[in-house]
């Protein structure tokens, strides 16, 4: 018959090590915790959105648009409405009228939602009659303006949409270079669900 092996006893040395363990896997999560709310720009900055955030936000009424007659023109979207607003620095050409198309159908694929989004395109320099034609065919609802100098100055030389709020103020900018209407299209759902309850 085999005895028990005897068992050793652990070593002062040894439980200290293992208390000193446990005291650091505790105390981690307090420390972790202290830090980064001492110094919040640890943190990764998420950003849900892909265009620029206006701020100040830009009021749609101080605008100075016209239509393509000369005459004032005043943005009313309409009550919970959102605007899509394109500026086009120069006459529309081909790029001009395939950014169009894709934002057309980004419109539509808001679903029942799209009769919430208004489009209008604020030329820098008035189209000739057939680009004005071909434009409002594809789109009758489509409005088309011409620029005053702070749309001008927010879009620079280089096509921008601009979305506006359905308080009527310009929240949100982007230069088509860089997005996709893919992204657009998130954004406008977006902050067409957001503002469902206001």
């Amino acid at each position: 018959m085999n005895a028990a092996a005897p068992t050793i006893p652990p070593t002062r040395r040894q439980t200290r090590r293992v208390l000193l363990v446990l005291a650091t896997v505790a105390a981690f999560p307090f420390v972790a915790s202290w830090l980064l709310y001492f110094n919040p720009h640890w943190l990764p900055q998420p950003s849900a959105q892909h265009g620029k955030l206006l701020s100040p936000p830009i009021a749609q009424a101080g605008l100075a648009l016209h239509d393509l007659e000369g005459r004032p023109y005043t943005l009313d979207p309409g009550r919970n409405d959102w605007l899509l607003l394109v500026v086009e620095p120069a006459a529309c050409d081909e790029a001009c009228r395939g950014r169009h198309t894709a934002l057309r159908q980004a419109r539509r694929a808001a679903g029942i939602e799209k009769t919430r989004v208004v489009r209008v395109i604020a030329f820098g320099a008035p189209p000739d009659t057939a680009t004005r034609t071909q434009l409002r065919a594809d789109s009758p609802d489509l409005e088309l303006v011409l620029a005053g100098p702070e749309l001008a100055r927010l879009a620079g030389s280089e096509p921008t949409l601009l979305i506006g709020d359905a308080r009527g103020d310009l929240v949100m900018r982007y230069a088509f270079a860089d997005v996709a209407p893919k992204d657009v299209l998130k954004d406008l759902k977006r902050l067409l669900r957001v503002s469902r309850s206001w």
